[in-house]
């Protein structure tokens, strides 16, 4: 995925990255669909100890230095009938939820990581041996499963590099 300067998305589901890199805000194009997936390590009801994991392919190759921020939603839907849907002030993750790089596992690590629970975005940065190709996984923990089965949504994801 790339970052795209100064493009405006009239969308509320565009993830929106704050003061990296001194480049201040902006808003990114989104991936296909097809092209990422968040998965849950557990299909219990309200599992607060469950992996997440996010599987993406990018549009460009990803550079062998960068930064990945993942938007997630609240736990669970307070009102699902209002548009947009209101969340819970609690995250389905956590301030000490971790991120590991799963592929490319070879010469690949995380550096750095922060979870900003007010915007919900869990950042990482990772240096490797060169850039990435196909598919990058990474997995997340203190993952918290939704309290009931409805569709959980308002998951991001942006790369930095």
């Amino acid at each position: 995925m790339s970052l795209y300067r100064g493009c405006v998305i009239e969308d509320e589901s565009s993830l929106v990255v704050q003061g990296t890199d001194g480049m201040g805000s902006f808003q990114l194009r989104e991936i296909p669909a097809r092209d990422i997936r968040f998965t849950s390590s557990s299909q219990v009801v309200a599992d607060e100890t469950a992996q997440l994991t996010m599987k993406m392919k990018p549009v460009t190759p990803l550079k062998a230095k960068g930064k990945v921020a993942i938007r997630v939603p609240g736990w669970f839907i307070l009102d699902k009938y209002s548009e947009p849907p209101i969340y819970s002030s609690e995250s389905v993750l956590e301030n000490d939820s971790q991120a590991t790089i799963v592929s490319p596992a070879e010469g690949f690590r995380v550096t750095s990581q922060n979870f900003d629970q007010s915007s919900r975005t869990f950042s990482f940065t990772y240096e490797g041996d060169k850039d990435i190709e196909g598919v990058f996984e990474v997995n997340i923990t203190q993952f918290k499963n939704p309290v009931n089965q409805d569709k959980l949504s308002g998951f991001g994801c942006a790369t930095l590099d």
